[in-house]
């Protein structure tokens, strides 16, 4: 049977699991949020708390399925998407990293630091007319970066040398 907390418990028990979370204690932490996510909670930020503490026990299969439950909840939010991403790619799956973070970057498409993550994804995978795509889309915000226009020259001097 799921016991609903109410929103006071809920919130002394969030509070708790995140205080577990900052003291480095994440086998705690994560039993914590598990026990906030069976009692029916269903905010997506739990899942990403509960994700970090599964990171930080080496737990890379369950962080990534957890981060996926909370996109089941909540498709479309970002911070979601951008850590599934970082985890995927950072366990060596850079071809399932690409699309949650694609995902992130059309739901935020202002946010310069998600573009040029994105580009340097592309870069790293090869894929080279992608990522001067998406520094050129960054142009139309920073006319002017320097670095941006480096980027772009350097994928072509390197398309030229070979």
């Amino acid at each position: 049977m799921v016991c609903k907390f109410t929103e006071l418990e809920t919130m002394d028990q969030l509070s708790e699991a995140i205080s577990l979370l900052q003291n480095q204690q994440f086998a705690n932490a994560e039993i914590a949020f598990n026990n906030l996510l069976e009692s029916g909670e269903t905010d997506t930020k739990i899942h990403q708390h509960l994700a970090e503490s599964q990171l930080h026990q080496q737990m890379f299969t369950e962080a990534i399925d957890t981060l996926q439950k909370g996109l089941n909840i909540t498709p479309e939010k970002p911070e979601l998407l951008v850590y599934l991403s970082q985890v995927l790619w950072g366990t060596g799956q850079k071809e399932k990293a690409i699309p949650p973070h694609e995902k992130a970057v059309q739901l935020i498409p202002s946010d310069m630091q998600l573009m040029s993550n994105m580009a340097s994804m592309y870069y790293e995978m090869n894929r080279k007319d992608d990522a001067i795509e998406i520094f050129e889309k960054m142009l139309l915000n920073s006319p002017d970066a320097f670095q941006i226009h480096f980027n772009i020259g350097s994928i072509h001097l390197e398309e030229t040398r070979y």
